[in-house]
């Protein structure tokens, strides 16, 4: 039997931590260069364009759990997981912030006049893996359906104490360590002067933020080197009879693909996020990185991905994308409809009372729609051509007057009309 005291808190971040992270965020992807938005993931840009109060409510709301145990179940061979998904998880096993939280965590025993923990090298690969699994399920129950206890090793938890502390959304250890602190179930275990070793684990997905775990035991421990950080991809096992997952598509910055419509020749990244499909919170998911990704189109003349999961349309159309993991289908686009590219008038020449206007030919479309009016007034005048012209002679014009012109192309899908943008205006005055 182990007692669990198991609760989770959330504590908003302050105006200086929100700051701090959205300097990070917006320059963490692009080293070497000058970052923008527009070189975010498409989650993160979404939500920077919510402003920093939505994200200290939605994406970034600290959560924390804490877990204790003066008896726990023996180690991880009598916890027998029913895994049947792997999900891949690509971030930076981050030691040094490992460090720096427990040098955080030994200066607030050492106010209790408590001795220091001392980092244990087999629990520190314990605490990397349990922080990487609270960015999928949040929980002292591990994603595969066992105990957080069975990621120890067994003869740190038979007849043993042990303990753990998680959190996630925090963006560094001073701000976890501090949370964890103001939290009476967290701060217990920190101030636990039975625990005596510790292994702490941070990992710092890409594209989003981080996930943070302390595992505690008074097992003798096994000394430990700060190692350099590593990045990779992991694989976090799922029971998905006890954690049914949800994927969501997003699509330039629309997080769960609602975003019906594009313009031709237009580009845009994929995004495939993983949750819990009984929560909806979108701060806690794992981004699915593009190199265990493959896509299929029900239409690949309309639209195709590459392998870095970067969208191109192609002509206009309709189509949908299949998303696959590791060869495994997972979940699809709504449909989307590609329209025809922005109109291109490549020149205008003029005549006496006309003006002969030229546009940059489309394929895939039914028409093109030209339209005039003259300089200052409001109310345009309309043409409509078949595909195969690229050339309409406006007449009846104005002698020595000023004209703007317009062009866009137009396309049946699906049985209705779809119409591209516009053109730039151009502006031509007759002879």
């Amino acid at each position: 039997m182990y007692t669990d005291d198991e609760h989770i808190d959330m504590h908003p971040l302050s105006d200086e931590e929100i700051e701090q992270l959205l300097v990070e965020w917006g320059n963490e992807e692009a080293a070497g260069t000058h970052s923008s938005e527009s070189t975010m993931t498409p989650y993160k840009r979404a939500m920077l364009r919510a402003g920093a109060v939505l994200l200290a409510l939605l994406l970034l709301l600290p959560i924390i759990g804490s877990l204790s145990s003066l008896n726990p179940p023996a180690g991880p061979a009598t916890a027998q997981a029913a895994v049947d998904t792997q999900v891949p998880i690509s971030g930076t096993l981050d030691y040094a912030a490992a460090w720096q939280v427990l040098v955080l965590t030994n200066a607030e025993r050492a106010k209790e006049g408590l001795a220091p923990l001392t980092m244990d090298a087999q629990l520190v690969e314990t605490a990397m893996v349990r922080a990487r699994e609270c960015l999928l399920v949040f929980d002292h129950t591990r994603p595969d359906g066992t105990p957080c206890y069975t990621a120890f090793p067994a003869n740190y938890t038979t007849g043993a104490v042990a303990a753990e502390n998680i959190g996630a959304g925090y963006p560094t250890a001073a701000a976890m360590v501090r949370g964890w602190m103001n939290s009476p179930g967290h701060r217990a275990n920190i101030m636990n002067p039975a625990l005596t070793t510790i292994g702490i684990g941070v990992f710092h997905q890409d594209g989003a933020g981080y996930g943070w775990a302390q595992d505690f035991s008074n097992a003798a421990p096994v000394g430990a080197t700060r190692p350099a950080n590593v990045s990779g991809i992991y694989d976090i096992a799922v029971d998905t009879t006890k954690f049914p997952l949800r994927y969501d598509i997003g699509w330039a910055g629309d997080i769960r693909a609602t975003r019906r419509t594009v313009a031709a020749g237009s580009h845009m990244q994929l995004t495939v996020i993983c949750q819990r499909a009984d929560i909806d919170e979108i701060f806690l998911y794992v981004q699915i990185p593009a190199e265990r990704m493959r896509w299929t189109a029900s239409n690949a003349a309309v639209a195709t991905v590459d392998a870095g999961e970067r969208l191109t349309a192609r002509s206009p159309g309709q189509t949908t994308f299949t998303a696959w993991v590791d060869n495994k289908k997972i979940a699809s686009t709504p449909t989307l409809t590609v329209k025809p590219a922005k109109g291109v008038v490549a020149a205008v020449k003029r005549g006496k009372k006309t003006l002969r206007v030229r546009w940059k030919k489309q394929t895939g479309v039914s028409g093109y729609q030209i339209r005039y009016r003259r300089r200052g007034q409001s109310k345009w005048t309309t043409k409509r051509v078949g595909a195969a012209r690229t050339t309409l002679t406006l007449r009846k014009l104005r002698r020595r007057t000023g004209y703007q012109v317009q062009v866009r192309a137009y396309a049946t899908i699906a049985g209705s009309r779809v119409y591209g943008s516009y053109s730039s205006t151009k502006t031509v005055k007759t002879k």
